[in-house]
């Protein structure tokens, strides 16, 4: 079976282990900004009992379409 050449570019990026210390660093940076318990259970979505990410998207993806069907009328 032939891979896709997008999918063969897609695992290369994948297995560079070039990348690998700016990922630790920015893992190290987020975690750090991401320390206190409340800021993670908000965003977990803990007090809403749902992950707050497909909620958060509606409203970005809602104003565009929106201005988009505006700006076509």
């Amino acid at each position: 079976m032939k891979r896709i050449p997008l999918v063969r570019v897609v695992d290369r990026l994948e297995n560079a282990t070039l990348l690998d210390p700016l990922a630790k660093r920015a893992r190290r940076i987020v975690g750090a900004a991401l320390r206190p318990r409340w800021l993670r259970d908000i965003l977990h979505g803990v007090p809403l009992g749902h992950p707050v990410h497909p909620l958060a998207v509606q409203v970005p993806l809602g104003t565009w379409v929106s201005a988009a069907v505006l700006d076509a009328v």
